[in-house]
């Protein structure tokens, strides 16, 4: 004889204004994992208003001996209509929590220097969930740099970010509502009200309380530990070098004919930090062409960026690099934010050849360091233009080869300073034009020089001029010999002169010898 039971069941959902009997429910409840309930019911109104029902709040009570004993509270997710018999009609009702909801919400966002815990207290209160929310927390969470929610579901995220600091979840339910409770310790929940269910594996026949008729134990096999590598730039593995085998110590820069290198990455915990450590990896460069391009070989030490082609780990390649704690920029900053240099570093030593720019305000340059040597090579023309001041230095030798003309202009004055001696060798002519007075100053006297300007030169004296002076007291005669006369006596007029190269005494203008020449200027009277 099977024995009564006095367990009932009552549903409500929206307004109520709709009595719903409960025909059966399936309910599907774990840790970590929103419940899901599924009812049957029946109703006399043929024509229940889905407005009034989807996604309204909804609860299912569990009645014994006319107690309720248990509450599971949500809203409703799906509504579905049935056949419609001689009094009743069939209806389902698909009730979940309101975290459920996150699952339809996706988004992109970014999060800086915050916690989990306060990450997920911030993605639930857009959903207006923190009123039935509770964080019960025993360890300290420190807060993340950069943490970002990459187009995923506002659920995944929180529970891929919870789970990845300890955390679980669950729901307490009472006759006004569910309460989503966040734990990193199992015992917060602590232990369940209520006396032992009894277990009854036998099928059929009614039991007074609630029974157990299934029960399945087991074990599993599971981690028993972890290794934990993750990386962080500023405190990288020092001196993470490899080495070329056969290659003495001290080798920086190890590639192949493509330009191709081999890195160790850092969750490797096998690699030996040598050439085994990876396949040659290609490396990305700025511009490549067909012996053409740039190309710069990451040497040994520095912080690549790896990609993989089609997101596959066999065909990785290098398509950046980064500094840092161990390779720092080439200058302080945020010093020199304004700078953007383009160093490179001698090949096992110290010195280096640079192209900067400075794009500070009023401090604009373009620095070109060359550690030895600089080539330029111009095919066509190279028009130069400095705005102010130029200054050149040369610590050795100079030597500029012009195959044609050269023409230099200076608008004001010109200094030309010799620290030994001057030499000019010209194979033709020689010309010199001087507007006023021109002065030859030498460090010793010498017999043969001489110099006659505008302003000291003497009136011819029959038909020979006088000009210069011996440093003994002798006075040097200047022969000039008039080649054509005066037109007028005051008038400035030409004089084609015979000039001696080679006077000897005032008294001897006969031994002169002579060479033709030229003076423009005024004429004696």
């Amino acid at each position: 004889m099977s024995i009564r039971c006095d367990l009932r069941f009552t549903f409500t959902a929206g307004a109520g204004a709709d009595a719903f009997e409960v025909v059966e429910f399936h309910l599907v409840e774990s840790l970590s994992e929103t419940f899901h309930l599924d009812v049957q019911l029946s109703c006399a109104n043929p024509a229940v208003d889905f407005g009034q029902i989807l996604n309204r709040p909804a609860l299912l009570t569990i009645w014994q001996g006319g107690q309720p004993v248990r509450y599971v509270h949500g809203s409703v997710t799906s509504f579905q209509q049935g056949n419609t018999g001689f009094r009743r009609t069939r209806y389902r009702a698909i009730v979940e929590p309101r975290l459920a909801r996150l699952q339809l919400a996706s988004d992109w966002r970014i999060f800086q220097a915050l916690s989990v815990p306060d990450i997920a207290t911030a993605v639930l209160k857009k959903h207006a969930i923190t009123l039935d929310y509770e964080q019960k927390v025993t360890n300290p969470h420190a807060p993340r740099e950069y943490c970002v929610q990459a187009g995923g579901t506002d659920y995944h995220f929180v529970e891929r970010i919870m789970r990845e600091e300890g955390f679980f979840y669950g729901f307490l339910h009472n006759a006004e509502g569910h309460r989503l409770i966040h734990c990193d310790r199992l015992w917060i929940f602590g232990k369940q009200p209520g006396l032992p269910v009894e277990y009854n594996p036998q099928a059929g026949g009614d039991r007074p309380g609630p029974a157990l008729r299934s029960f399945t134990y087991g074990e599993n096999v599971r981690t028993a530990r972890q290794t934990q590598r993750d990386y962080n730039f500023k405190n990288p593995l020092y001196n993470q070098q490899t080495k070329r085998a056969g290659e003495g110590e001290g080798e920086e820069i190890y590639c192949d004919e493509f330009g191709r290198v081999k890195v160790q990455f850092p969750w490797d915990r096998e690699g030996r930090h040598d050439e085994h450590s990876s396949c040659w990896i290609r490396v990305s460069q700025k511009i490549a062409g067909a012996l053409w391009g740039h190309m710069a070989i990451p040497r040994i030490g520095q912080e690549v960026i790896i990609s993989n082609f089609d997101g596959d780990p066999d065909q990785p390649v290098i398509t950046g690099r980064s500094f840092n704690a161990n390779q720092r920029p080439p200058y302080e900053l945020p010093r020199h934010k304004t700078r953007m240099p383009l160093k490179s570093q001698t090949h096992k030593g110290e010195g280096f050849n640079e192209l900067r720019f400075e794009d500070e305000a009023g401090q604009e340059e373009i620095l070109i360091h060359a550690q030895e040597d600089q080539n330029n090579i111009v095919n066509h023309d190279e028009t130069t233009f400095v705005g102010h001041d130029r200054k050149e230095q040369v610590e050795h030798d100079e030597i500029i080869d012009i195959g044609h003309d050269r023409t230099e202009t200076v608008g004001n004055d010109e200094q030309v300073t010799i620290g030994q001696d001057r030499r000019h060798d010209i194979d033709r002519n020689d010309y010199l034009t001087i507007e006023r007075n021109h002065t030859i100053t030498t460090g010793k006297t010498a017999p043969n020089r001489w110099a006659t300007t505008a302003a000291t030169r003497p009136p011819p004296t029959n038909g020979w001029r006088l000009a210069g002076t011996w440093s003994n007291g002798w006075r040097a005669m200047r022969c000039w010999k008039r080649a054509s006369q005066l037109s007028s006596a005051r008038a400035l007029s030409s004089y084609r002169l015979v000039k001696s190269s080679a006077c000897t005494a005032p008294a001897e203008p006969s031994r002169c010898t002579t060479e033709a020449s030229h003076w423009r200027g005024s004429p004696s009277p």
